[in-house]
């Protein structure tokens, strides 16, 4: 099973703005999941990782931004997410050197740390 790289998806020509659960499931290496599987594992990723939530869709007669198999999303905001997004331990990293770096700034501030 092959992932899509970002190279790969620059040079596809595909300038489409937004994108859908099949998107997602070739560039997140999912293929062989089925839609409602598939939309677990976004909802997962969503409320765990800080994943951007689907466009509203039109569910019956009323809209809805829970994820559904017709969702799409902002593709901008999904490729930054997938290609920007660090690893756990060096996002625990940058977290320790913010919090190190905030407590100094009280501290030179004159503030209680």
């Amino acid at each position: 099973m092959s992932v899509l790289t970002p190279l790969a998806l620059l040079q596809s020509n595909d300038s489409k703005t937004t994108c859908n659960l099949t998107y997602l499931r070739n560039v997140l290496g999912r293929r062989n999941y089925g839609d409602r599987r598939m939309c677990t594992y976004v909802r997962e990723l969503i409320a765990k990782h800080g994943f951007p939530p689907p466009l509203p869709t039109l569910v019956g007669e009323t809209t809805t931004g829970e994820v559904v198999p017709d969702s799409n999303w902002i593709r901008a905001s999904v490729d930054s997410w997938l290609f920007d997004f660090p690893p756990p331990a060096r996002a625990a990293a940058i977290h320790e050197a913010a919090g190190r770096h905030a407590v100094s700034l009280r501290m030179v501030a004159g503030g209680a740390a």
